[in-house]
């Protein structure tokens, strides 16, 4: 049943037979039979047509609900003995604008404290992580934007990450005072870090009375470094982009503001079943340490 289970997953994920097929490498007929078999044994459909096509039904889906989180651990206990068993595979969805900057160097640094496990990693915006990651696509999302408990996922913070000014025009650093009024290119306003800086912009204009604000929007803050280094307006943006894309600190400008300065969270992000794992807390660690 566990093939069958596995092999039903993979369906949903592939979205046809011969994909599921070509993923399984095995011969569409037994992915058929596997998928017949285990719907003659539960007693429920597992697949209806839609044209040509076809998908799973609900009853599929509430069965891959309820049991895809427990695959990969019941396979793991029957498992070879720890030296003869491969590498527990973790799943993991990131923030494209975190692997565009520090969050290569801080998996690898986690990577090598997790002989054990093998990470496989996904480029994603921080909203088609977390859906993924509702599905059971993904394992754990390391997620821009995101600090707060869903109703159905966890979010532990590992760190703040601060968010500059990257001068335009002429390259010089802005050095802000009280009462200024500027506009930004900035990531969109649709997106998991612009909702959740509205409250800190907020701060900022109450408490250094600096305001700012958006009047080119970009789907990515890499575009945003780059288009206010060739003079198009002053950018805002992470600090790690910034930095991999070659601004030099002191050329930047920090966005103080008293008690914490104007920052994104960064959180990893799971099934609350998932923080219970002894390994998670090293890769907490390690995401955490911003030596």
């Amino acid at each position: 049943m566990i093939e069958a289970l596995e092999t039903l997953l993979v369906l949903r994920e592939s979205g046809t037979m011969y994909q599921a097929a070509t993923r399984l490498r095995l011969t569409q007929p037994t992915v058929s039979k596997r998928i017949a078999a285990l719907s003659a044994e539960l007693g429920i459909p597992l697949l209806e047509p839609v044209g040509r096509m076809i998908r799973l039904t609900p009853e599929a889906e509430l069965l891959l609900e309820r049991t895809a989180p427990l695959l990969g651990e019941l396979r793991q206990a029957l498992s070879l003995p720890r030296a003869e068993r491969p590498p527990r595979k973790l799943t993991l969805g990131v923030s494209e604008s975190i692997l565009a900057s520090w969050g290569p160097q801080a998996l690898q640094k986690a990577a090598k404290k997790l002989p054990d496990h093998e990470l496989e990693i996904h480029a994603h915006r921080s909203p088609r992580v977390l859906d993924r990651v509702r599905t059971h696509e993904l394992m754990l999302g390391l997620c821009a934007g995101v600090s707060e408990n869903s109703s159905d996922l966890h979010a532990e913070k590992v760190r703040d990450e601060p968010l500059v000014l990257i001068p335009g025009q002429n390259g010089k650093p802005l050095r802000l005072q009280r009462g200024t009024h500027l506009e930004v290119v900035t990531i969109e306003k649709g997106s998991a870090t612009w909702n959740s800086l509205e409250q800190r912009l907020k701060r900022l204009q109450k408490e250094r009375g600096i305001t700012l604000r958006a009047t080119r929007e970009l789907e990515s803050f890499s575009a945003v470094v780059q288009l206010a280094r060739a003079g198009f307006g002053h950018g805002l943006a992470p600090i790690g982009i910034a930095q991999a894309l070659g601004c030099r600190r002191e050329g930047i400008d920090f966005l103080a503001i008293p008690g914490g300065g104007l920052t994104r969270p960064i959180a990893l992000v799971g099934k609350p079943r998932i923080f219970a794992q002894p390994w998670i807390r090293v890769l907490i660690s390690e995401l955490t340490d911003t030596r």
